[in-house]
């Protein structure tokens, strides 16, 4: 008896702590526009430093991503207990699917605007393709 309800307390938090991570690296990046640097970003496990960075242009897709995983996990998990949760995982499940070209979409074109953090939101398909990555903001006068 307690190791099932141990799994299934288990099963509840561990993706709502894996889905505070992107969102808590979003607000930090949201706001601070100095923060974004090849040094911290997130993802660099294995994923090369072009896609690293377009990941953290694109962190509020991630957020989102995660989101929805630890929504399905949770809907699975109490499933058993209330049946009416079929159509609130399927509106995960379609809210994860479109997710997923979303990303792509701020990875490769840094497209639509309104999801790229505000400090990365003015670069170009060349510059991305040029690998340039200037989180911080540009004052004249000043050297990076």
């Amino acid at each position: 008896m307690f190791w099932s309800v141990a799994r299934q307390v288990a099963l509840l938090t561990f993706p709502w702590a894996l889905a505070a991570r992107p969102a808590w690296y979003a607000v930090r990046l949201w706001r601070d526009p100095s923060l974004p640097r090849d040094d911290d970003l997130p993802f660099t496990m294995r994923v090369s430093k072009s896609t690293a960075r377009g990941l953290a242009r694109g962190i509020a897709v991630v957020t989102w991503t995660y989101f929805c995983i630890a929504a399905l996990v949770t809907c699975g998990v109490a499933w058993s207990a209330w049946s009416g949760l079929r159509a609130v995982g399927w509106v995960f499940i379609a809210g994860f699917a479109g997710s997923v070209p979303l990303l792509v979409l701020v990875v490769t074109f840094n497209r639509p605007r309104f999801l790229v953090i505000p400090s990365a939101r003015h670069l170009t398909r060349a510059d991305i393709k040029a690998g340039v990555w200037t989180g911080r903001p540009v004052r004249q006068g000043v050297q990076p």
